[in-house]
């Protein structure tokens, strides 16, 4: 089964420009063939970074998710493991190295025009100041209290905490709205 907005977004999403969120609508009418070569789900990789306790978050800046509260995460390069991708990523994005690495979830979001299968982790800080290594997409790094996280957290990350509170690994096909 194929979900689509309808046929005029879906135009569109072949087109390459991405449509306004809404409600996905399920279609059998589409012709599978033609949109696995444009609309491959992404592979994304996410990790929380814990330092006494506390949670390092971002607000996030950009066109995807500005205003919200993210975790490090990106997308998966060619050849990397998850593990490299999420070490990688927080080092790009906060300049800090980690430690401890370990599994988290696994999620199937579609978003905001956007599908992804998400693999995260959690770790441990282990050196750095977290700081915006790219300040175009990234206001500023945090370390907040599990207890009192700051809002609107990215849908992805919302997703991160829950698995972490409740040992929730995987989440299937979760329709976020930002």
């Amino acid at each position: 089964m194929v979900y689509t907005r309808d046929l005029k977004s879906l135009a569109v999403r072949l087109a390459g420009s991405t449509p306004a969120p809404g409600n996905f609508e399920q279609s059998e009418k589409i012709d599978r063939g033609a949109m696995q070569q444009t609309l491959q789900p992404k592979c994304g990789v996410g990790i929380l970074v814990i330092k006494d306790g506390k949670l390092l978050l971002g607000k996030r800046k950009g066109s995807h998710g500005a205003g919200f509260y993210g975790s490090g995460g990106g997308h998966l390069e060619y050849g990397e493991s998850f593990e490299e991708a999420a070490i990688r990523e927080i080092h790009e994005e906060a300049g800090i190295e980690v430690q401890n690495l370990r599994f988290l979830a696994i999620c199937n979001f579609i978003s905001d025009g956007r599908h992804y299968i998400d693999v995260s982790f959690i770790a441990d800080w282990k050196s750095g100041e977290a700081k915006p290594m790219e300040p175009e997409k990234l206001e500023s790094w945090d370390w907040y209290d599990m207890s009192n996280l700051p809002s609107p957290l990215f849908d992805a990350v919302e997703k991160y905490i829950e698995s972490y509170k409740t040992g929730k690994i995987f989440f299937d096909l979760e329709l976020g709205n930002k």
